[in-house]
């Protein structure tokens, strides 16, 4: 679908009988050149635009309408994305909205429900995967390795399959941190001890970590501003460089044992809640949020394990 014009029209809902939506646009094959100008839309209960999914809005204009009455506070529900190039402009908001706030049924329920619909087994094994991985490293199990690299050899696939090469280049990276850390955790000493432990970091090794997860960040924020055709469209650029630069920090201190590993773990799941929820992925927030626990849960049972170490 292309070149959609919608303009000087005047839709107003039944009163008594309003409908959900007033314009919506639904379907998986990409759509350019979506342009909404100079109407009124007035009434509809959970939103006057719905995009199902809008990830695969290349653009869309949204300027000069009138709106009053609708739900979602007079904005657009937008669901699984957001529009890649998108325009909302000179648009005059009256009167309260038919469901005014946040609206769960619509806002919440409705995209979890799509998203868990068009949930496909791929993410799940990938899902599962970290879920292992997390879990067996929480607990020193050298086997989370090779269910980290089955997180990112589903990745890797997903990301050719989709052309979207910034999202593979990072897997390449967990990839080769995976390999190393199998290979570290999988050290023995004369008496078959493990060579590498669950250790603190000292001052200057945490001057050393903020450091690369400085040069980290830069070169990602960089990448992602100047080489942005490569990268998922609905990326926050400076939030996506965070979580790719702290996971990185992240992985490499988990491979060589420091507990402040899972502090960078917690940091870069924490804030991919908020991106995930402020893209429209409802799923996807709620499982980094999970994933975020664990990570918080790990850092106890390291802690412990340094301690209980230091006793003996």
């Amino acid at each position: 679908m292309s070149n959609l014009a919608i303009y000087n029209n005047t839709m107003i809902a039944a009163n008594g009988n309003a409908p959900f939506y007033g314009i919506e646009i639904v379907g998986a094959a990409m759509a350019t050149g979506i342009k909404i100008q100079n109407n009124t839309i007035q009434g509809f209960m959970a939103a006057y635009l719905i995009a199902n999914p809008a990830f695969v809005l290349k653009t869309m204009l949204i300027e000069k309408n009138t709106l009053s009455g609708n739900g979602n506070n007079n904005n657009p529900l937008y669901m699984r994305g957001s529009p890649v190039d998108y325009t909302y402009r000179n648009n005059i908001k009256t009167a309260s909205a038919a469901n005014p706030g946040f609206n769960y049924k619509q806002q919440l329920l409705r995209p979890l429900y799509h998203e868990v619909k068009h949930f496909s087994p791929l993410e799940f094994i990938a899902l599962f995967s970290l879920f292992i991985f997390l879990w067996f490293s929480s607990r020193e199990y050298i086997y989370a390795f090779p269910a980290g690299l089955i997180y990112t050899a589903v990745y890797l696939f997903i990301s050719f399959e989709e052309g979207l090469a910034g999202m593979a280049m990072a897997n390449t990276c967990f990839t080769a941190g995976c390999i190393y850390g199998w290979i570290t955790w999988a050290k023995r000493d004369r008496r078959h001890h493990r060579i590498v432990r669950v250790h603190a970091s000292s001052k200057k090794e945490i001057l050393y970590q903020l450091l690369f997860f400085t040069i980290s960040y830069i070169i990602i924020a960089t990448a992602l501003f100047k080489l942005s055709r490569y990268f998922k469209p609905d990326i926050i650029p400076w939030a996506d460089a965070f979580i790719c630069a702290a996971a990185f920090t992240g992985m490499w201190l988990m491979t060589i044992k420091k507990v402040e590993s899972w502090y960078w773990w917690m940091a870069a799941f924490m804030i991919s809640v908020y991106t995930c929820f402020e893209n429209n992925f409802i799923l996807n927030s709620a499982y980094s949020f999970i994933f975020f626990l664990m990570s918080l849960w790990g850092l106890y049972q390291w802690k412990r394990r340094k301690l209980k170490r230091r006793k003996s």
